[in-house]
Order: structure tokens, then C-alpha cells, then sequence
């Protein structure tokens, strides 16, 4: 049985998720790898202050912007 620490168990759901260590996705091609990779995004139709997946992509991209999902 493999035995790790709290903080590396934290660092690769948090990695695998591509937010440690900082955005490691850039544009148009790492919006699509980052939308692979989370294997996840919940489409939102409503926008209050911005979409659930733009949020999560804005957070995982570097030089994110809203509706770039969709190109």
C-alpha cells in the first residue's frame, strides 16, 4: 500500500486539475486541453456576474476570455 502526505495528495488533485502550480494553459489550444484535462465543465446559460465555466477556465488559462470555450 502506498502511503503519502496530506500536502502531496493535495498537490496532485490539485495539479491533475491544472491549479498547482499556477495556470499552465494559454489560449485557444489550452482552453481545449484544460477542458480535456478537468474531463468536467458545467455549461451555464445564465450569467449574473460570470459563467460557471468561464470561472473554471478563466482559472486554469492564461489569457482566458469568456466564450473562447466555444471557438
Amino acid at each position: 500500500m502506498l502511503i503519502i502526505d496530506i500536502d502531496t495528495a493535495r498537490r496532485f488533485i490539485l495539479g491533475k486539475q491544472g491549479l498547482w502550480p499556477g495556470r499552465r494553459w494559454y489560449g485557444l489550444k489550452g482552453t481545449a486541453q484544460a477542458m480535456r484535462t478537468t474531463e468536467y465543465l458545467q455549461l451555464d446559460p445564465l450569467q449574473i456576474i460570470a459563467r460557471s465555466h468561464d470561472i473554471t477556465l478563466h482559472s486554469r488559462v492564461l489569457g482566458y476570455t469568456p466564450g473562447l470555450w466555444s471557438v
